[in-house]
């Protein structure tokens, strides 16, 4: 059955007539592991440059393997318990776990483009038929509108076949766009590119399949990224496909004030973007962004980072919050830092209580950064009821009992204490946020005549 679907497949998406091909990988490095591969997964978090292998046992004999490979394109290789970690020199790259030549090897590649395929990564939207006039609803009632539902239920051979049937209609674009897409997802990069430049370079669809074209290989992400992904006039949700594709384009190059810029003009523009299937994704760019050490765009991303749907629970909340708060201590508001990791513990400690000891002690810094001592001695009473003081050791903590140690205490309890501190977020985000924007303002040249 299986070897019937890949028949069917590459008969449907194979493009019409023989393409330009597009060179999607720039090296591939291959790196012998000592433990079979069932007994070793891999994970691949590209844009923090990051390959990680959980092992069942050995873990030793597998870091031991990798650093004795010498490996070039992730040459940092550290163990920690079960897991193995491999720090990467450029975030295109894809790894992928290969047995078979009987032995487990890992095989890294560098990619010329993004690494579109990787989980929690990919960018794929519904083209609603009635909104783009292409037919009726589901289940459609053209080759397009039919072929879209398909693609949408994940049935991608019937909807090849129905695309096939549109080449020579007025909605060809939109099906090579489309055969294109399904030869991306079904692990064929280079026919997908053949589809993509059948599409051309203009009209909605042809612009969609450059931005891919973009992605793939790579070519256009300097100087011509902004005009690739520009979303002017785009009907939705194309619009909205567009700008977080320039998103994810400008985190990959280290733009991160273009990537925050067109992250929240989606999130503006459309109230279900970063919800469902677009929720990993756009948790990841802010994430980065967050922790990218340079100031540009910071504003914008902890704008981002506010505007969130439920970032207080699901994945890299934590991680998030935390990173959040290092960037407005970064930006010179440790107040708003403090807030944000005082309003955050007890969520935290839901999650992961064994984490919430570093959470407020790191608070607690931030306020006395911010010299406000009256705050630091409630969050100091706060983690001494929550975690005592037996866990409250080392020279950081003594540090900060130094200073609020002999501070009058609240005479509210920790609870109050704490919803004080999460009313005062809101607050404290309003003052940062105008004073940030009005010395935005004022670095601006004036647009005004002489």
């Amino acid at each position: 059955m299986a070897t019937l679907l890949a028949m069917l497949l590459a008969l449907a998406a194979e493009p019409a007539t023989e393409p330009e091909r597009v060179t999607t990988v720039a090296s591939v490095e291959r790196l012998p592991l000592a433990l079979p591969a069932n007994r070793v997964a891999v994970a691949v978090d590209s844009l923090a440059m990051r390959i990680t292998l959980s092992a069942t046992a050995d873990a030793h004999a597998l870091q031991q393997r990798l650093i004795a490979s010498h490996p070039q394109l992730c040459p940092f290789v550290e163990r920690e318990g079960n897991t193995v970690i491999l720090d990467c020199r450029t975030p295109r790259i894809e790894a992928r776990l290969d047995a078979s030549a009987g032995k487990a090897v890992l095989e890294i590649r560098e990619l010329r483009g993004l690494p579109v395929n990787e989980s929690g990564n990919q960018i794929w939207f519904f083209y609603h038929p009635i909104a783009l006039h292409l037919g009726s609803g589901c289940p459609g009632d053209t080759p397009v509108a039919r072929g879209e539902c398909f693609f949408k239920a994940g049935h991608f051979t019937d909807a090849a076949l129905e695309f096939r049937k549109a080449l020579s209609g007025e909605n060809r674009r939109f099906a090579d766009l489309r055969l294109g897409d399904i030869s991306l997802r079904t692990g064929d990069p280079a026919t997908a590119a053949g589809w993509y430049k059948m599409a051309g370079r203009y009209g909605s669809y042809g612009r969609m399949a450059q931005a891919r074209l973009c992605e793939l290989g790579g070519t256009c992400l300097g100087e011509l990224r902004k005009s690739t992904f520009d979303a002017s006039l785009l009907p939705e949700p194309l619009r909205t496909e567009m700008l977080l594709r320039a998103a994810r384009a400008a985190a990959y190059v280290g733009a991160v004030k273009d990537a925050m810029t067109a992250l929240l003009e989606a999130v503006h523009s459309n109230s279900h973007i970063c919800q469902d299937d677009t929720s990993l994704l756009c948790r990841r760019l802010v994430l980065f962004a967050l922790k990218f050490p340079d100031r540009d765009g910071a504003v914008e991303a902890l704008e981002a980072y506010l505007d969130l749907p439920s970032r207080t629970e699901g994945a890299f909340a934590i991680a998030m919050v935390r990173a959040a708060a290092e960037k407005a201590l970064d930006l010179g508001a440790p107040l708003f830092a403090g807030n944000l990791l005082a309003a955050s513990a007890p969520w935290v400690e839901a999650v992961d209580v064994e984490a919430l000891a570093d959470h407020l002690l790191r608070a607690a810094e931030m306020y006395l950064a911010a010299q406000d001592l009256a705050r630091a001695r409630t969050l100091f009473e706060y983690a001494d009821g929550r975690i005592g003081q037996k866990r409250m050791g080392g020279p950081r903590w003594a540090a900060v009992i130094a200073v609020v140690g002999d501070q009058k205490p609240r005479a509210r309890g920790a609870q109050g204490a704490t919803s004080e501190t999460a009313q005062d977020l809101a607050r404290a985000y309003t003052e940062i946020s105008r004073s940030l924007r009005f010395r935005q303002s004022q670095n601006q040249p004036s647009t005004e005549s002489p």
